[in-house]
């Protein structure tokens, strides 16, 4: 069922921090870019197997794609690390690139909580880790920005910065790798 609009969901913040801990585990010294594209198909790929997202983090649509929110404002600098979870410091290492020095690379400093992400949570990330790792800014683009969700609050978008995307605009991604095939076969021709 469709909606005029997009539900805002209530952020696990325990688990988006565990399910980016996870991906920073598993890709040591990725980007924000990354993490991020892995958070949204990973809720989306749940969402579609189980219905329900691993993070509830409300996504929005960006200029480079469709964004977890609150995973987005995690990764920046000057997140309040002690107003969320009560602890001073990101559990992680963060080295900036870039032109600007507008990239930041990331390396999970602990393991995440286990006791936090389901089994099914674990499953569908490491599903998705596996698909995103090997590809480069382009063609992670290319994949997450053919979400119908994304596309459909493309238009929305106009002059702001961002507009939250409908959830509930399920894409038919039962076989991820299918998809994936066809981004590193677009990505490989170029």
């Amino acid at each position: 069922m469709t909606t005029d609009r997009a539900v805002i969901l209530r952020p696990k913040k325990q688990k988006i921090l565990a399910a980016v801990l996870h991906v920073m585990k598993a890709m040591p010294g990725c980007d924000q870019y990354k993490i991020g594209k892995t958070i949204f198909l990973a809720d989306r790929h749940h969402l579609n197997l189980y219905g329900r997202p691993i993070t509830f983090d409300n996504q929005t649509a960006m200029t480079w794609g469709p964004v977890p929110s609150f995973t987005y404002d995690m990764l920046k600098d000057g997140f309040d690390f002690g107003k969320h979870f009560m602890r001073r410091h990101a559990p992680w290492h963060v080295v900036k690139t870039g032109a600007k020095n507008n990239i930041s690379h990331f390396t999970a400093t602990e393991d995440p909580d286990n006791l936090v992400l389901s089994k099914s949570d674990v499953a569908v990330l490491d599903e998705i880790i596996e698909i995103v790792r090997p590809l480069d800014f382009e063609a992670i683009h290319n994949l997450a920005k053919d979400d119908p969700a994304y596309l459909e609050a493309w238009p929305r978008l106009g002059s702001k910065n961002s507009v939250p995307i409908k959830m509930d605009l399920k894409h038919d991604d039962q076989n991820p790798q299918a998809k994936h095939q066809v981004c590193m076969d677009v990505a490989l021709a170029k």
